[in-house]
This record gives structure tokens, sequence and C-alpha cells, in this order.
């Protein structure tokens, strides 16, 4: 009794998600006000902006993940990654200059040193339409977070690849979609036939590139989707940040044993999360 208690007290999240901007902003100044501080964001030279919540830009040393990439055993069945979306954790010793590269540029976005989520590899056949987030939708851990997609290899309209609207029309399209009764949650799947009654198709911007490249999307803010049927798959390196006061995040308890990262990473294995309730631990490395 106490136990569940003490678990929903440290992880509110699992029974109050407010899955709206406004809601999501109360939830990230209370959890801000209760809990540690964060160090201040690192100077970054490159900035996503807050208008469009996604950047474009380039990144060095994505060739090393080509031994690991090509002994990945891609005929195992996880029972918690989607049916059209194979998904693979990377070791993070093996991902951190990557993430060095990254960091300033996200902790400037998100406000303060941000957490590390995951860092994997994902594998798109592009062959099933199953839904869920192949449709148009938002995310709902946070204010504001920042997911990355490296390409493997070339990714083209042909890929099946990530598309997004700007979180400026993002927005806008999230109000109408709720004054019209469509929605009530930023992370309600919609499909195309209701979604492309609200914004031009000028606006969906489709996100390809070579190896070297990355994105960075702020996914709570930004109407995106991907994985589509397509005529070719989709490699791509993927890590996903938040902020320390995510509701995926524990408001108190948090352990900290990495002398370096300890203040800024957080890695959630998904064996680890499925043996775990299938929640997110909050063990930083």
């Amino acid at each position: 009794m106490f136990g569940g208690l003490r678990t929903k007290l440290k992880y509110p999240n699992r029974f109050y998600r407010p899955d709206t901007p406004v809601g999501a902003a109360i939830y990230y100044h209370f959890a801000k006000f209760i809990t540690e501080r964060r160090p201040p964001p690192l100077p970054a030279q490159v900035s996503i902006p807050k208008n469009k919540g996604y950047i474009v830009s380039s990144i060095q040393g994505i060739e090393t993940l080509s031994a690991h990439v090509e002994g990945i055993d891609w005929k195992y069945n996880n029972p918690y990654e989607k049916p059209f979306l194979r998904i693979r954790d990377v070791p993070f010793d093996k991902i951190k200059h990557l993430a060095d590269q990254i960091l300033p540029t996200v902790s400037a976005y998100i406000g303060s040193l941000p957490v590390l989520a995951v860092a994997q590899v994902w594998k798109s056949p592009n062959t099933e339409d199953i839904g869920g987030s192949q449709r148009f939708h938002m995310d709902g851990e946070d204010r504001r977070q920042v997911k990355c997609f490296l390409p493997l290899k070339t990714i083209d309209h042909d890929s099946g690849p990530f598309c997004l609207l700007p979180a400026d029309i993002s927005s806008r399209v999230f109000k109408a979609l709720r004054r019209d009764g469509h929605i009530k949650r930023r992370n309600t799947k919609i499909s195309d036939e209701i979604m492309t009654r609200y914004f031009d198709p000028s606006e969906l911007v489709e996100i390809t590139g070579e190896p070297g490249t990355v994105a960075m999307v702020d996914t709570c803010r930004c109407y995106h989707f991907g994985s589509r049927l397509a005529s070719k798959s989709r490699l791509l390196f993927h890590l996903h940040f938040f902020s320390a006061y995510s509701m995926e995040m524990p408001l108190w308890g948090r352990m900290f044993d990495d002398p370096v990262y300890g203040a800024a990473h957080l890695m959630f294995p998904v064996r680890r999360r499925a043996e775990r309730s299938r929640r997110l631990h909050q063990k930083i490395l």
C-alpha cells in the first residue's frame, strides 16, 4: 500500500498526465520548484529557433557506429517495439562523442542541462501501415524536448522520412483541432483526412539527408509522423533528450553516480524499462 503511494508521489505522471501545452508548462514549473536545480545550459554555436522547434545541422563521427550497426540482429522480436519500427539500444560509450556535439544546442533550447533518455538505432522496413506514430501527433513527455535523428544511410522521399509541421504552425493547428472537438491531448493520433484541413501542404517539412547530418526536433511542440509505407527502408541513429523536470522523471530519489555525465544524462535501456513496470528508471549514468 505505502509502496504504491510512494511510487505515485515519485512518478505523478502515472496517474496525472497534463498532455496539453499549458498543462505541461504547469507541471514543468512545479517540478522545477520542488526538485534540485540543474546546471545552466552550455553555450551553443547552433541554435534551435524557438518559433520553429527544429533545425537540421551537421555532425562528425557518425561513421564510428557502422561496426555496431553491422552486428545488430534485427530478427529479434522485442515485444515493446512498434511493428513498423525496429529499435536497438546503443551503449553510451559508443555515442558519447556524438552526444557531446549535440548537447550544447539541446541544452540551450531546453534551458538547462538535459537528460538523455535513450540512444538507439532505428530501422523502418516501411512495409506496413499500422497507424500509431505513423499518424500525425505530438509527444507528451515534457514542455520541450529534443529528438535527434542522424541518418546512417541516405534518407530521401522514398525512405519513409520523418515529417513535421514547425512549432508555430503546430500550435495553430492544435488550437483549431481542440476548438473543433477532434482532440483533447497533444499525443492523440490524427488521420491525414482530418489533419490536412488545417494546414497548407507547403508547410509540411520532410527531414531527409545523408550520413553526417542531424535533425534536432522538439516533438512535444511539432506535429510529426514517420515510417510510412515507402519503396525503401530507413536506417538512422536516434537520441532523445528531455528536461530534468519532464513528466518521465522522478520528483525525488534520483541516483547520480558518474562524475562527468551524472549531472547531464540519463539512460533508459529498453530491457530495464520493461522489467520495471514498463516505466523509465531514474538511474543516471
